[in-house]
């Protein structure tokens, strides 16, 4: 069951809802292929078969209405938590100035950083020295 995805889930969720897996496509935004494709890997990965599907209707199975009611609402709610979080760090906002020794890997970090905070400011000094960089980062 490790090897779930979510976005697995969300299609499975979206059939349920639109009846249907191009009106579930339409809602996610993705080809109905790949919806289809993620209700067969569940399937396939949970051993039952959720829906029935028939040219002109998919009805979900017993183990279909099963499984809606119990991933539904924790779906919404992770999906709830994780809008939060990304707003969060949106609304974080301002500069900071610094002052480092010119070490390769401080790089990397300030760029993950200014990934992850793009509403801050970063301003650099780069030193050859610590010493030079503290005596900077103090004198100010």
């Amino acid at each position: 069951m490790d090897r779930i995805d979510n976005a697995w889930l969300y299609s499975f969720i979206s059939v349920y809802e639109q009846s249907s897996f191009t009106k579930a496509s339409e809602r996610l935004l993705i080809p109905s292929s790949t919806v289809s494709r993620h209700v067969q890997l569940l399937e396939t990965e949970i051993g039952n078969k959720l829906f029935y599907r028939t040219t002109r209707k998919v009805t979900p199975t017993p183990n279909g209405e099963m499984l809606y009611r119990e991933i539904q609402a924790p779906l919404r709610q992770l999906n709830h938590a994780l809008q939060s979080i990304s707003a969060s760090t949106q609304l974080t906002n301002g500069s900071i100035r610094l002052s480092t020794p010119d070490i390769p890997f401080i790089g990397d970090i300030l760029a993950d950083f200014a990934y992850h905070y793009p509403n801050i400011s970063l301003f650099c000094e780069h030193s050859t020295s610590m010493e030079s960089a503290l005596n900077r980062c103090f004198s100010r």
